[in-house]
């Protein structure tokens, strides 16, 4: 009796089959992670624009400028 040596056309198959549906769903878990990061860092960056209007708006004082304008930064 003759042992037969490597893989047969059917393991290979298989083998080729469970690599291919881990790549996919690893592919799959690896863009909901990124669009999830995409929309953390939209979230902070309402959040912080938001907390740095509050902060400006601490320093508004209405009745030194009733007319609602600010001095400029820059020198024109």
């Amino acid at each position: 009796m003759t042992r037969q040596r490597g893989f047969s056309l059917l393991e290979a198959v298989v083998a080729m089959v469970l690599i291919s549906g881990t790549g996919a769903a690893l592919f799959s878990w690896i863009n909901t992670e990124l669009a999830s990061v995409s929309r953390l860092q939209q979230s902070n960056a309402r959040a912080e624009a938001l907390t740095n209007v509050l902060e400006l708006m601490h320093t508004v004082n209405p009745m030194q400028t009733p007319e609602g304008r600010t001095p400029s930064r820059h020198s024109d």
